[in-house]
């Protein structure tokens, strides 16, 4: 039988076994017999990113993620929307009788300059502007202007040779 639930959606980035373990406790779900499947949905907003993932105790749980119609699959690690209004996605577990597990969804950030990078800081790719798609941990660094291009948190001079 197909139920869908919100999910809570974790605010602690890379730092994601803390919050599965600490702030999921009684978040656990449960295949009850064979066949059975467990259907999230996922509401994700504009230019937003989420990775979705879970904990499985036995090993023995699938995710599949599914755009709006819940039939066609998604197959990218990241669900990302980038469209200028929110999107429904929909995931879902299946696994054998008993198995138990815990969904969570990880909070990937905003891309609103379309850069290709996100707001938060996931595997040190966080665009520190997201106003300006010159700016972003890719972008080449301009001496002397002032602004910190490449994100490294310096804004670059060129070096004083005495």
């Amino acid at each position: 039988a197909a139920r869908f639930r919100p999910m809570k959606v974790s605010p602690y980035g890379a730092d994601e076994s803390l919050f599965i373990f600490r702030a999921l406790s009684g978040q656990d779900r449960t295949i009850h017999v064979a066949d059975d499947e467990d259907w999230l949905k996922m509401v994700i907003p504009a230019y937003g990113a989420f990775y979705p993932s879970y904990e499985s105790f036995d090993g023995s749980v699938t995710m599949d993620v599914f755009e709006s119609d819940g039939v066609t699959a998604y197959s990218e690690d990241y669900v990302i929307n980038d469209t200028d209004a929110p999107k429904t996605f929909y995931v879902r577990f299946t696994g054998d009788q008993g198995s138990i597990y815990i969904p969570y969804f990880e909070y990937i950030g905003l891309d609103q300059d379309r850069d290709g990078y996100f707001t938060q800081d996931w595997a040190g790719d966080r665009d520190c502007n997201d106003a300006d798609a010159d700016i972003n941990p890719d972008a080449d660094e301009v001496y002397d202007n002032g602004v910190d291009e490449d994100c490294d948190g310096v804004a670059n001079e060129t070096p004083v040779v005495i």
